[in-house]
């Protein structure tokens, strides 16, 4: 799916900027944003299903909030202030480093899914 997703963003997204009366700036600042997009969304599918549902379906929510909160905090948002604030790398690599927390989520879940810490007995209560 991400690698369909990624098709139709170049495909769908360099035809729909066509549509706009944009300056030449403008139109390589976006294309190099969809660049970064399609990146992204080669991960996110991956990232979304074992986090959204499977690990959560399987009751490791507690491993999750802490991954998202961790992977955020520790990464993403100091990573996008430091790529646009600091270095001000052009839009590409700061959207990429806004969006990294769906690479690592990919990588890392996929790893947690091999064992079986995230799988919980249902309690009756």
């Amino acid at each position: 799916m991400g690698a369909i997703s990624a098709v139709l963003v170049l495909l769908i997204g360099i035809w729909s900027i066509g549509l706009y009366e944009i300056t030449e700036s403008t139109y390589a600042i976006t294309v190099s944003m969809m660049q970064a997009s399609t990146l992204i969304v080669l991960f996110q599918p991956t990232a979304s299903t074992t986090t959204k549902g499977v690990l959560r379906g399987g009751g490791d929510t507690r491993f999750l909030m802490v991954a998202d909160v961790i992977f955020q905090w520790c990464a993403s948002i100091p990573l996008g202030y430091l790529a646009g604030l600091v270095l001000q790398l052009p839009p590409f690599w700061v959207l990429i480093t806004l969006r990294i927390h769906y690479v690592i989520k990919a990588v890392w879940m996929s790893f947690r899914m091999q064992g079986d810490k995230w799988i919980h007995k249902v309690k009756n209560v």
